[in-house]
């Protein structure tokens, strides 16, 4: 799209293409499933040429889908209402998980993967999401273009000042001198049979750019026509952009409280931890706390109270409620989740366990503020 094009238009016609695709992909899927399942032969037994039709529509269908998904992530970074959301996490656990992702599609492929996260720290700042698209991206990209029997090194280290270095190499065609500076541009696709043939619509890299941009990264191309390429990222650590994610906790059990503080904390979060169910409108103002997790005890009637109060009032409706109770039955989580709970979880339980819901509701909270 044309950066000279005014930020409206622009959004609008983002808007327009992610409406489109959204509407492409809903059937794309039906009929991926229904290849899939022709495939799994438990309708009867395929023949040969039946196999070699079955395959066509299923790595077509493959093709169209990463059009639809590049589409989709091309209209949501060009509304210009993506924001980076922030957050801390494991580079290597992430990484670890992105190659996991890819090694079936490697294998199919023929092509092996090499992997050297051993430099990394133990924990990075950046939006999650947009470091995932950015080196998927990559990823996916040398996978394509790497021959049967090839290779992909993924290579990645903190340097010294805290910023997240990563290096993807392939085995592949390499990219001409003259095209380097115009690969990252929108629906560019370097003129030459052997790299037509890959298909694409030229998107993957602007992606990449895209996404970096946001988070404050840069990235390097070296490449050579026939002795593969090179890309490598550099994303800083932002821990002065971390948003620390605010829970409110209601519970008369001081003992309950000082656990959850100190194992919030040490994840974290932003808590606070108290009894008194009467002042909860005056601490969501004071507090403005993401999730509130709400104590009823034995499923009392102040605790009911306390739980349609806080869900039905305008200062607590968009906030999800988590209901701890000592009572485990089917009447009374039926009844909790009527009055607006986001949760329910019973007494005595397992930290381990009540974190990640926590972190649950907490994702949710942030996939409703950019939808």
């Amino acid at each position: 799209m044309d950066q000279t094009t005014s930020p409206d238009v622009r959004a609008e016609i983002s808007r327009i293409v992610g409406n489109i695709t959204h509407e492409l992909k809903t059937p794309l899927h039906s009929i991926l499933a229904i290849a899939q399942l022709l495939r799994s032969e438990v309708d009867g037994v395929l023949n040969s040429e039946q196999r070699r039709q079955v395959e066509m529509i299923l790595k077509n269908g493959d093709s169209l889908l990463e059009l639809i998904t590049h589409l989709l992530q091309y209209s949501d970074l060009e509304s210009g209402t993506r924001r980076a959301q922030y957050e801390e996490f494991k580079p290597k656990e992430f990484l670890e998980e992105l190659r996991l992702t890819v090694e079936p599609i490697a294998q199919k492929g023929g092509i092996t993967i090499e992997a050297n996260f051993g430099q990394l720290a133990g924990m990075f700042v950046s939006d999650r999401r947009l470091l995932r698209q950015a080196i998927s991206n990559l990823i996916s990209n040398a996978l394509k273009f790497s021959p049967r029997g090839g290779h992909l090194a993924l290579y990645a280290a903190t340097l010294h000042d805290g910023s997240l270095l990563v290096e993807v190499a392939d085995s592949g065609i390499g990219i001409p001198q003259e095209a380097q500076e115009m690969i990252f541009s929108e629906f560019y696709q370097v003129e030459r049979t052997d790299a037509r043939r890959y298909g694409g619509v030229g998107l993957g890299l602007t992606l990449v750019k895209t996404a970096l941009e946001l988070l404050g990264g840069k990235i390097e191309l070296r490449s050579e026509v026939g002795q593969a390429s090179l890309f490598r990222v550099t994303i800083p650590n932002a821990p002065e952009r971390l948003k620390r994610r605010r829970i409110l906790v209601v519970d008369a059990d001081s003992a309950i409280c000082l656990a959850l503080e100190s194992s919030f904390r040490k994840e974290g979060f932003e808590v606070e931890c108290g009894g008194d169910a009467d002042r909860i409108e005056s601490r969501v103002a004071e507090f403005r706390p993401e999730l509130i997790i709400l104590d009823i005890r034995g499923f009392d009637a102040s605790g009911v109270r306390a739980l349609q109060h806080t869900t039905a009032s305008s200062w607590g409706r968009d906030i999800p409620v988590m209901v701890m109770s000592s009572v485990d039955g089917a009447k009374e989580r039926s009844r909790a989740f009527e009055l607006g709970a986001a949760d329910y979880m019973v007494k005595p339980f397992d930290l381990a366990e009540l974190l990640a819901r926590v972190r649950l509701q907490l994702e949710r909270v942030t996939l409703k503020s950019v939808a």
